[in-house]
């Protein structure tokens, strides 16, 4: 059986599903979201601590294989510790606790999606025709919420993925409101911020369409 090993994941990509696990000793293994068999809260993020058994590919390459993240090895506690020092709160509970905060926490983006959904009935009255445009916005965002739920996933799995273009463009149409709730509920392409820029500017693309839309048709 592998001496297991603990580390640090860094430069974590969570579109592609991989990143590198830094030991104290300075040695950098591979790691694939395969390889994750357990995470303690959530999707892998850098600075996570990783326990796994070392190994390596075809090439010779240092890869982390059967590791859980998020939770590190529990200490063998010392030998004569005193009661009054002594505690029943796991270690882990405070990097817990850290990562739900880091779930929950809005950026910019989040800010000014918000202000833009409050936005979103006026463009729909606006419209014209808000009960079709608001239809489309329904069925639009339910069909990026599944893409967004599918393309984790695959994520996770290491299949194939929904290209970055194809989520966008269906928040362009009108489903960026179950686009959004998806990143914050999934926590799925919310921490990339080219992404989310690019996003931003879809959903404010959508509420300009609908807000021309009568001139374009007349």
């Amino acid at each position: 059986m592998s001496v297991l090993k603990e580390g640090v994941l860094v430069r974590w990509n969570d579109d592609k599903g991989f990143g590198f696990v830094e030991t104290a000793q300075n040695e950098r293994y591979f790691l694939h979201i395969k390889a994750v068999k357990r995470t303690a809260a959530g999707r892998p993020k850098d600075g996570d601590a990783v326990v796994f058994e070392p190994g390596r590919d075809a090439n010779g390459r240092m890869m982390a294989l059967a590791a859980t993240v998020g939770m590190a090895r529990k200490q063998a506690a010392p030998a004569r510790s005193s009661p009054a020092r002594s505690s029943n709160k796991s270690p882990i509970k405070p990097s817990l606790r850290r990562t739900r905060l880091e779930a929950g926490r809005w950026d910019i983006f989040d800010y000014v999606t918000m202000v833009l959904l409050c936005v979103l009935p006026l463009a729909l009255l606006r419209s014209g025709v808000p009960l079709l445009a608001g239809g489309v916005v329904v069925l639009a965002s339910l069909m990026a919420f599944a893409l967004y739920a599918h393309d984790k996933s695959q994520a996770k799995s290491g299949g194939w993925r929904t290209p970055e273009s194809t989520l966008q463009f269906v928040a362009l149409v009108g489903g960026w409101p179950g686009a959004w709730l998806a990143q914050r509920r999934l926590r799925h392409k919310s921490s990339k911020a080219s992404f989310r820029a690019t996003f931003v500017g879809a959903v404010i693309g959508h509420l300009a369409l609908l807000w021309f839309l009568p001139r374009l048709i007349a």
